[in-house]
């Protein structure tokens, strides 16, 4: 107990309650109490005196449970600031020394005196073969509470899921999760969501929603029961028995209208985009910020428009790796080619903007690609033409095969798609294979890279089984856990 002590850096008057071991015989018990007036009592008194319990009375002994058992009665003291009436306290152990030793064994629940956030209690487990164990447990810290001055997170669209291990346990879990809000009005839907994400683990049969308030979440979560279980049933049957490990990235080549909104908010794609900058400015002497968020760049010369057009596909391809989704296969036309070959690691960005502003190289640096990558020009898994220059020098002046890359990857096997560009075509995802894959596009309405409509995306490609990097996607957001609904287990009787 004194080592414990010493390693907590705690004094023994800070502690108001121990958690005994409790053997409950005549012998063990004046022993354990006698050690704790030498090491917790010297500077106490009657008024001051140590609160001393054992879960032990409610359960009895569980062997190697044992001390699992009292650290959980202990949290649960900590976390509700009150110490339980000792269960079954009658008669006190004759053997102890009761008006001389401070220790107090409750007879009723009490409130744990104490400033909240500061109350400590020792836990104590002995065992039969000499292995002993004595803890401190300090209560958790009180929330910080937020300045106002304080940056907040300024998106007002937010992605809400859930899911289950079965039809009948999502149905359930979104009952639970009603009866919640339902009682709670003042849930923050940005802790909601958060907690959500990173505080459950994530199953085959899933739900998911756009939502900017908690209301909102109440209200489409009624909508789904209100359509009933079977088609419940058919909304989750693209998850499924698989988890999918990623999507093929797809870069196309049409224009497109910049959205600056993730440059402000996603250090990520900040970084990327400001690597490009950087390379483009030490080539031509140009920045790329001042056309981030232009109108169009089709004013531009075209070599400068290819390289910001570069620059902004590449950051939110790096953007979308940070979230956890990250590319099976690669294929892109034109600039997009260019944007698939650096993430497959063929070409460096440098080099990509070196060929795409018309600088002469004598040999860029290609090296062996590190996933799938499909050329544009032919529509096949690139051979050894992409490790030479002239196919990069006239890549731009070819037509592109791109449709044809599509369905072989689609006759492939692969289900999930993700372009990362202004997409205009979508062709190859229509008629029966509308029905075997899942088809996201990265920009809406013609603009590219609204924060909204990503994680729209991102919800689509959660529903289809993809599994995002919750933790990283929240990173420099300040968001709280809350207490969720636990969840609802299919029980079967066993015959």
């Amino acid at each position: 107990m004194k080592a414990a002590l010493l390693n907590a850096d705690v004094e023994p008057e800070q502690v108001g309650y121990v958690e005994a071991h409790g053997t409950g015989t005549p012998l063990g018990d004046p022993i354990e109490v006698a050690g704790l007036n030498t090491v917790y009592c010297p500077k106490r008194d009657k008024k001051q005196s140590l609160v001393v319990g054992s879960v032990k009375s409610n359960i009895g002994h569980l062997e190697g449970a044992a001390g699992i058992a009292a650290l959980i009665k202990t949290a649960l003291c900590l976390k509700h600031g009150k110490i339980p009436r000792q269960n079954n306290f009658i008669t006190p152990n004759p053997h102890i020394d009761w008006e001389n030793i401070p220790l107090t064994i409750p007879t009723e629940t009490i409130p744990w005196a104490g400033k909240r956030g500061s109350r400590l209690a020792g836990i104590s487990s002995f065992g039969f073969s000499g292995t002993n164990v004595h803890l401190i447990l300090e209560e958790a810290p009180m929330p910080e509470e937020k300045p106002e001055t304080e940056a907040k997170p300024t998106n007002l669209s937010h992605l809400f899921t859930l899911s289950a291990k079965t039809p009948q346990g999502l149905y359930d879990l979104t009952d639970r999760y009603i009866n919640m809000l339902e009682t709670k009005k003042d849930i923050s839907i940005g802790d909601l969501c958060f907690s959500t994400h990173t505080g459950r683990s994530h199953f085959e049969y899933r739900f998911t929603a756009m939502v900017s308030s908690c209301d909102e979440v109440l209200t489409s979560l009624k909508e789904y029961q209100q359509k009933g279980e079977n088609l419940l049933k058919e909304a989750s049957v693209k998850s499924l028995g698989k988890k999918r490990r990623g999507a093929v990235f797809l870069f196309y080549a049409e224009e497109e209208k910049i959205n600056r909104e993730l440059y402000e908010t996603e250090e990520v794609f900040q970084r990327s985009f400001d690597i490009c900058s950087d390379f483009t400015h030490a080539l031509v002497g140009v920045s790329l910020h001042d056309e981030l968020g232009a109108d169009s760049l089709k004013e531009k010369p075209i070599d400068f428009s290819k390289a910001l057009q570069f620059a902004f596909q590449y950051s939110l391809a790096e953007l979308w790796k940070s979230w956890g989704i990250f590319p099976t296969a690669v294929l892109g036309e034109k600039t997009g080619e260019f944007v698939a070959a650096t993430l497959a690691g063929i070409l460096s960005p440098l080099d990509a903007l070196r060929f795409l502003l018309g600088k002469e190289i004598s040999q860029a640096v290609c090296s062996k690609p590190k996933l799938l990558f499909f050329s544009g020009i032919t529509g096949a898994v690139a051979s050894g033409e992409v490790f030479k220059n002239r196919y990069w020098q006239t890549l731009l002046l070819e037509d592109s095969q791109l449709d044809e890359g599509l369905q072989r990857l689609i006759n492939s096997g692969e289900e999930v798609f993700l372009s990362v560009s202004l997409c205009g075509r979508v062709s190859p995802f229509a008629g029966d294979n509308a029905l075997k894959t899942c088809f996201v596009s990265s920009s809406y309405e013609g603009v590219l890279g609204g924060y909204a409509h990503l994680i729209s995306c991102l919800g689509t490609l959660y529903a289809f089984g993809l599994n995002p990097d919750w933790s990283a996607f929240y990173r420099g957001k300040r968001y709280t856990k809350i207490p969720l609904p636990n969840y609802p287990f299919q029980r079967k009787q066993l015959r």
